[in-house]
């Protein structure tokens, strides 16, 4: 089973958990333009459980993952951590290349 959440009200992000082992997480931010809802940028574990993928968005294309690697608390604390402080930023990049 796959738990979304968000992590406060209107914050336009969404995570995404699969609670079993190993857990398989996905983080996307998202952002309402135009009356249509884009992915700004993604984060998640897809295809190991420490191995950890960015995607950045040119538009409306997906761009190829920043690939890092470790512990996946690490990880998905490191993405709460980033959007909280730089989501600002990432929107303002992803807006400049509209």
């Amino acid at each position: 089973m796959t738990t979304p959440s968000r992590a406060e009200p209107g914050d336009g992000g969404r995570a995404f958990k699969r609670p079993s082992h190993p857990i398989e997480y996905a983080t996307v931010l998202l952002l309402e333009r135009d009356g249509a809802v884009h992915a700004v940028r993604t984060f998640d574990n897809a295809h190991a459980p420490t191995e950890r993928h960015e995607h950045r968005y040119i538009g409306a294309e997906k761009q190829e993952p920043i690939v890092t690697h470790g512990p996946i608390n690490d990880a998905m604390h490191a993405v709460e951590v980033k959007l909280r402080r730089g989501w600002r930023d990432i929107v303002r990049s992803w807006e400049s290349t509209r």
